[in-house]
């Protein structure tokens, strides 16, 4: 049973990973925020039921494999109410990492705003 699962897991993980679609860049990136070391420049592609965030995040630490982005839906209180995520993969250091995230917006968004969440370094995660 123990191995029926952990293939099943693996397979699972293997078919994630091979189903991300290549990003494709706008041509301008007209939002930019600095946290935690990074620079995240994007833009917002909007449709009549999703809001995407598609740009880039660098940093010049090498150490970073990876990064997670939370993606929000901000009301005219600075509210969150709705919400995305983005996994973006090194290397980093040596040229900005392209990542993809969107949200389904109820409605009262005014704007959106890209967070850093949680950084690894190293296989480590801080």
């Amino acid at each position: 049973m123990r191995a029926i699962t952990t293939g099943l897991i693996a397979g699972c993980l293997l078919a994630a990973c091979a189903a991300q679609p290549p990003i494709t860049l706008p041509p301008a990136l007209p939002f930019r925020a600095y946290d935690q070391g990074f620079e995240l420049q994007w833009a917002i592609e909007r449709s009549s039921d999703v809001v995407r965030a598609v740009g880039t995040a660098s940093i010049s630490r090498t150490t970073v494999t990876m990064v997670t982005l939370n993606f929000f839906g901000l009301d005219a209180d600075g509210g969150i109410v709705s919400r995305g995520i983005a996994l973006v993969h090194g290397p980093f250091g040596d040229r900005p990492q392209p990542f993809a995230t969107q949200l389904r917006p109820d409605g009262r968004e005014v704007r959106f705003e890209l967070r850093v969440a949680l950084v690894q370094e190293g296989g480590l995660t801080r």
